[in-house]
């Protein structure tokens, strides 16, 4: 744990509760440190805006507010600062849910110590420590593969370009397999092309900082719908899709989002024609967006591995693809401080679900982008 003086924020509505969470912090951290007790989801989300804190102790319970959204929209703005949730009465539905939104630990209030609050604190703070390390090593591939895929089109252009040339200009000398030769290496050329697209559009996926604003995920789809309209017309693909919901995000990366969800529906099915289902259902102040297909389906072992780059679960003879469509959904979801979860049984379909925050006038300011890295210098906040 660092030497310097800790700044922490509490969001609690309870005063009683803050003052033994003061108590505790006393005795962990005699060298001192700046507590502010703020008692609504408003005062909580400012003070996050004006002040660098090392961590947050945020209450499940805020009166009207809950704890879980509070959580998610502080995630959502883009802010990574260590937090740890608690409530008054142990329940493992809510600390499963509080971590799965980013919420670094769980703690109940009638079990806090002084040797406990401090543990949790040093881990809370040495995870987000070693995932901002990490997030900065991945940029950095990142931008390697931006440049990369940039500077190898160049080359690759020529190639294709040459090897047209000698399809069109000498395929009437050539023999029959010199020329079938030619047509492989000019078919490769497009492959690559498609796989340089397709690593770009990850690697700039998350390369600018845009604001949220209420998107209508229904204008949204007409557009999907009609970029794809060669491939849903080529395959025989069935769409059925309700009138869908304004949520908060970037239309174009939401654009990018569904049609890439859509097209792996249409392309992963074999023998029937595909039947894709596009719903809505609200839950709280979000929206939770579903893709369906009657496809291949995933096998279980393999649900956790098809949201990494270029991983792929079938050959390019079964199935063409890039292997980095729903690495970049996951990457989207993700920078809308959104979740992505897949259902599926082989054989037997596959859903996706995106969960979004639904659009209120309240949050239309809100940024996505790059994680906004906290600066470490004290504040001037009041001490409790």
């Amino acid at each position: 744990m660092t030497s310097k003086q800790l700044q922490i924020l509490t969001i609690d509505d309870s005063l009683a509760d803050a003052l033994v969470l003061r108590s505790c912090l006393k005795q962990a951290f005699p060298a001192g440190f700046d507590l502010t007790h703020v008692t609504n989801a408003e005062s909580g989300l400012e003070a996050l805006r004006e002040n660098p804190f090392d961590c947050v102790f945020l209450d499940y319970l805020l009166g009207d507010d809950d704890g879980l959204d509070v959580l998610r929209r502080i995630r959502a703005s883009g802010d990574d600062v260590p937090i740890i949730a608690f409530s008054g009465n142990g329940c493992e539905d809510v600390a499963v849910e509080a971590l799965k939104r980013g919420a670094q630990d769980y703690m109940v209030k009638s079990r806090l110590t002084s040797e406990a609050i401090e543990r949790a604190l040093s881990n809370a703070i040495e995870k987000v420590a070693l995932a901002r390390e990490l997030k900065e090593k991945r940029q950095e591939l990142e931008d390697f593969a931006h440049v990369a895929a940039h500077d190898l089109r160049g080359p690759l252009t020529t190639i294709r370009g040459m090897v047209s040339l000698l399809i069109d200009g000498i395929g009437g000398q050539c023999d029959r397999d010199a020329t079938e030769l030619l047509k492989r290496v000019e078919a490769s050329s497009f492959r690559m092309f498609r796989l340089l697209d397709a690593l770009m559009e990850y690697a700039e996926s998350g390369r600018s900082q845009k604001q949220l604003v209420a998107v209508n995920l229904s204008t949204v789809l007409s557009a999907v719908l009609e970029n794809l309209f060669a491939r849903i017309e080529s395959s025989g693909a069935r769409m059925r899709h309700a009138k869908l919901p304004e949520v908060l995000g970037d239309d174009v990366a939401l654009t990018q989002l569904l049609q890439n969800l859509i097209a792996n529906a249409i392309k992963f099915c074999r023998e029937s024609p595909p039947i894709v289902t596009i719903g809505a259902q609200k839950e709280g102040g979000n929206w939770v967006i579903s893709v369906a297909d009657n496809g291949i389906g995933i096998a279980p072992e393999h649900l956790d591995r098809i949201f990494a780059p270029f991983k792929r679960l079938h050959t390019q003879s079964e199935f063409e693809g890039s292997g980095i469509g729903l690495a970049t959904c996951r990457k989207i979801v993700d920078q809308h401080g959104g979740e992505l979860r897949v259902e599926s049984k082989l054989g037997c379909g596959t859903t996706f679900f995106v969960t979004l925050r639904a659009a209120c006038a309240s949050h239309t300011n809100l940024t996505i982008g790059r994680p906004h890295i906290r600066g470490t210098q004290p504040s001037a906040n009041a001490e409790l």
